[in-house]
């Protein structure tokens, strides 16, 4: 009896193995098995879906059957989570594909940009930790971006330089001052072209004097005036040194010569055609007068007349009254004679 007993457990236990081992069979990863993954009609602890089964993770081997395939594994989560794939195409970015050559992925804190060559330099793009929420616009443009070498470039930090409406802002080397420095430029009818010179200075506005440039030479300032008459140094009011100048007629001004003395208020040049009477028959100085206009009583005058008949030449000249020149002949012989008819050339001095 137990001999039976033991052969009927031995018979049992090879069909249990049997059993099993085509229960496994049927669920085999590498053969298909159609269903809805997760519903309680297809309890699968693993199974294969048309290249993707399940295992530790979602697994997919791929276009080619080999020892490669794809998993995905989710991180065990401590709540609900879910993860939302967009209505559109595209490649999923990645946190671990590095220095291969235009590769983009993902670091803590940064976005990592290979570039053209896989090396070990990458470009960076991290943000500083925010104190609120801050939004940066790319615009609807291409170009370049303008970098900055400090640590946190933004409105009321030292140094920074940022931009507004139509402006370049300045913060300066005090940044919480609530001061700043605003280039803007006027609204252009055309292109325009603002060019800095090589060289190191300090710009200068309309509003500047002459004192905020270097020094410039009497030529240098010569150079870039077009209307100048003359040449040489400049004159100033005080003790100015004049070589032969040419004065043109002058109104309302003065010149005093010496330490002393009257200032002179007017020199005038005249030149008259004059025809004097015939001095009577005995031996005098008469004066004989002629109208000049322009002359006041208070002129002194210098004349200089035509060669003098010798017998009675000019010996005297004054103004006598407005407009009236007196000249004083004399007469060197009882005869009597005709003074000299021609052009006088006076000056006439005034104070």
């Amino acid at each position: 009896m137990r001999r039976w007993l033991g052969i009927l457990m031995a018979i049992l236990m090879v069909m249990a193995v049997v059993t099993t081992a085509l229960a496994q069979d049927t669920m085999n990863p590498r053969k298909p098995n159609f269903g809805s993954v997760g519903k309680a009609t297809h309890p699968y602890a693993y199974g294969y879906f048309y290249n993707i089964w399940l295992g530790t993770g979602l697994i997919f081997e791929g276009t080619t059957a080999n020892d490669y395939e794809t998993t995905i594994i989710v991180t065990d989560p401590t709540a609900d989570r879910t993860i939302t794939f967009p209505n559109a195409s595209g490649t999923v970015v990645l946190t671990s594909i590095a220095e291969a050559a235009n590769a983009v992925w993902l670091d803590t804190n940064a976005i990592k940009f290979e570039g053209a060559t896989a090396n070990d330099f990458e470009t960076s793009i991290v943000p500083v930790d925010p104190t609120a929420d801050r939004t940066i616009t790319l615009p609807n443009e291409s170009g370049t971006v303008v970098l900055s070498s400090l640590a946190t470039n933004a409105a009321g930090v030292a140094n920074s330089v940022t931009m507004g409406t139509n402006q370049l802002i300045f913060e300066g080397a005090t940044g919480a001052d609530g001061f700043q420095t605003f280039v803007t430029p006027t609204d252009a009818t055309a292109d325009r072209t603002i060019t800095l010179p090589d060289a190191t200075g300090t710009v200068a506005l309309t509003a500047n004097k002459l004192s905020d440039f270097a020094a410039t030479s009497s030529a240098e300032l010569a150079g870039i005036i077009s209307n100048e008459t003359g040449s040489g140094a400049l004159v100033f009011a005080t003790s100015p040194a004049l070589v032969t100048p040419a004065l043109g007629a002058a109104t309302s001004t003065s010149v005093a010569v010496g330490a002393s003395g009257t200032v002179l208020t007017q020199i005038r040049a005249y030149a008259e055609s004059l025809t004097p009477a015939a001095s009577s028959a005995a031996i005098q100085t008469a004066e004989q007068t002629f109208t000049v206009n322009g002359l006041a009583t208070t002129d002194k005058v210098i004349v200089n007349g035509p060669a003098p008949t010798s017998l009675c030449p000019p010996v005297t000249f004054r103004v006598s009254g407005a407009n009236t020149l007196a000249i004083g002949f004399t007469t060197l012989t009882a005869a009597g004679c005709t003074p000299a008819a021609g052009t006088y050339n006076i000056i006439a001095i005034r104070n």
